[in-house]
């Protein structure tokens, strides 16, 4: 059903839902009928491990937490200049990017990137989100490229980068 050569991987698909769920900013712009499918079908499986296993606790909760985390650490650390890599369906650089003193640089294989485009391509949200010249999608293996040309910025300027 899922592959992870030329499809969006489960977790990719499953963490873009979580934020939907959340109610993140910018989440709904990744929505898609496959990712839904996903969390149903996750949480649905979790809850019957749930009966077995109380005191695990819930992933959509956990997965969310770590995430308003992540907003809130690199929205307080007032950073210009922001390299994510492997970013899968985030959410971030759409939302940041709207600050158009912010350089946010996203990275990742070729056909998550262009997954991406497509569904921001969606709507005209998405759309005039992709003309930002403030915000890039790198189409390629974090794992390979050149992270100094990757970094937004000035060389003195501070970088947050992040990477799960």
């Amino acid at each position: 059903m899922f592959s992870t050569q030329g499809d969006l991987s489960i977790t990719a698909l499953y963490t873009s839902a979580v934020w939907s769920w959340g109610k993140l900013p910018n989440a709904n712009l990744f929505s898609s009928p496959k990712g839904n499918r996903v969390f149903g079908v996750v949480n649905g499986v979790l809850s019957f491990l749930h009966l077995l296993f109380s005191h695990l606790p819930s992933l959509k909760h956990s997965l969310l937490h770590r995430h308003v985390i992540i907003d809130h650490l690199l929205a307080s650390s007032h950073s210009r200049c922001v390299l994510e890599l492997a970013c899968g369906l985030s959410r971030r650089g759409v939302s940041f990017s709207a600050d158009p003193q912010v350089k946010y640089v996203e990275v990742d294989l070729p056909y998550v990137v262009d997954r991406k485009r497509h569904l921001l391509s969606r709507s005209s949200e998405g759309r005039l989100a992709l003309m930002r010249p403030n915000w890039q999608l790198v189409a390629g293996d974090a794992s390979s490229l050149s992270l100094d040309e990757l970094a937004p910025g000035a060389p003195h300027e501070p970088l947050f980068v992040i990477v799960e």
